[in-house]
Order: C-alpha cells, then structure tokens, then sequence
C-alpha cells in the first residue's frame, strides 16, 4: 500500500503492515513501540528517522536512499533488506538483526552499540560493494557473514565485545578488547589488511592472512596455536609486537614468516 509520509509524525503502539514509501523527503519520523510487517522505502530522503522499543520489525526494506541521522533503539530486526542506500551518521543500539542483506550500502560515521548481527549478505559483484567508514562497534555480536571480499571497513573501531568471523578487507581499522580478553577475531581469507591495531583478545584462524604495517599486543595471540600463527603463508610486514610483561621493549619484523620459530616469539 502506497502512503504519504509527513514531517514531524509519531507513530505510537501501531500495527503497520505492508507500507511502501516512494520518493519520500521527509524529517523527523518516529515509530515507537510498533509491530512493523513489511515496510518499504524506495529512492528516499529521511532525515531523523526513528525506529524505537519495536519489538518486532518484519522485512524493511531500504532501496537507493538517503538515510541521515536514524535510529534504531532496542529493536528486534527481522529481515533487514538496504540495497544501494546510503546511511550517515546513525545509530543502531540494542539491536538484534535477524537478517541483513546491504548490497551496495554504504555505512559513513555510524555508530553500532550492543547490536547482534546473526546473519550478513554482502552481495556478489563490484557493483554490489558494500562499505562502512569510520564507524564504531561496541559490544557487538557478529555471527554469520558470508564470504563475499566486496566490503570494506575503513578507519572503524572494534570496541570490547566478542567478534566472530569478519572475513573481509580492513584499513587503519583498531580492534581492542576488554580487560578480560573478550574479543575473538577470525580472519579466515587470504587478504591484505593495512594499518590494523590490535589490543587485547585471540587471534584466531590468521593462516593465508596477509598484515601490513600492523600492532600487534602480545596477548593479542598469546593463547593462539604456534601451528596457525607459524604457517608459511602468514606475512607480517613492518610489523611492531610488543611484549606483554615489558611493554617498552619492542621487535621489529620485516618480511617474515615463521615469525614465532624465528623471532623467539613462541607461547
């Protein structure tokens, strides 16, 4: 069903099912407290757009728009569809995302709290390519992605939370855990990543995973297996790692593999 959208409109304690909005140039549109079942967005401007305490959010939908300054606050996403959309400057916070597929998305300067992606589709082809820049994760969740290379995540930040499988391309991004070594990152591609600081966690599955220019904490992968770390396809260029129990003290590597045997890096 085709509606109109207007400026300045609070929904409260709606059941809205099957709404399509169309060429909508809209601000400050809050749902609140909604059951959403099918809600479509084509060739958009939203500004100031609201999702809040929906405790269920059944196929939305995000086609070639515009989204600035959204929210989505302790939602349940069920089937999360953006294709071609741009989104700046938006917070998801205490999200729990289903299903997501943002072929051909782009994510600038967004900010992800306490949010659990349980599945992630990328898309296929180059002109599917997926982005996020300069976003923040904290406290996420990352359960399946797929294996598409066409995302990039550049200068975002990894915040204390468990981190799984994000098997993708990485520039000047900083991963940190907590105090406990939470964080788990798994990168299980052949890739290059340049620039990435690591802080506290496991490093976990790095075999065929090229690192350049990286920092690395010792307890970064001090409680990895020497046998996934030592393999002959691992490349560590100009790379710095520090030692745990003496911070100062650094070594530098240039070029090379078996760095563990041959540095005296072993656990």
């Amino acid at each position: 069903m085709h509606t109109i959208l207007k400026n300045h409109t609070i929904f409260r304690g709606s059941s809205l099912i099957n709404r399509i909005y169309t060429a909508t140039d809209v601000s400050n549109v809050t749902f609140n407290n909604c059951n959403i079942e099918k809600m479509m967005f084509v060739e958009g401007t939203l500004r100031e757009l609201s999702f809040i305490d929906c405790e269920t959010v059944a196929r939305l939908y995000l086609v070639k728009s515009q989204l600035h300054g959204a929210k989505f606050k302790r939602c349940s996403l069920v089937d999360f569809t953006s294709i071609r959309t741009q989104m700046h400057d938006s917070e998801f916070n205490i999200v729990n995302i289903k299903g997501m597929d943002i072929r051909g998305t782009h994510f600038k300067k967004c900010v992800f709290i306490k949010t659990t992606f349980e599945k992630i589709a990328f898309g296929d082809t180059l002109f599917e390519k997926c982005s996020f820049r300069n976003c923040t994760f904290t406290k996420c969740t990352f359960g399946t992605l797929d294996k598409s290379k066409i995302v990039e995540f550049t200068g975002c930040s990894f915040l204390p939370g468990m981190i799984h499988l994000l098997p993708n391309k990485f520039i000047d991004c900083n991963f940190r855990a907590d105090a406990l070594g939470l964080a788990t990152t798994l990168f299980l591609l052949p890739i290059l990543n340049n620039n990435i600081v690591f802080e506290g966690g496991n490093l976990i599955g790095l075999d065929r995973t090229n690192l350049c220019d990286a920092k690395i904490k010792k307890e970064s992968y001090a409680n990895t297996p020497t046998k996934v770390l030592t393999n002959e396809e691992n490349y560590f260029l100009e790379t710095d790692f520090w030692s745990y129990h003496s911070p100062p003290k650094k070594e530098k590597v240039n070029k090379c593999a078996h760095f563990f045997s041959s540095r005296g890096l072993t656990r």
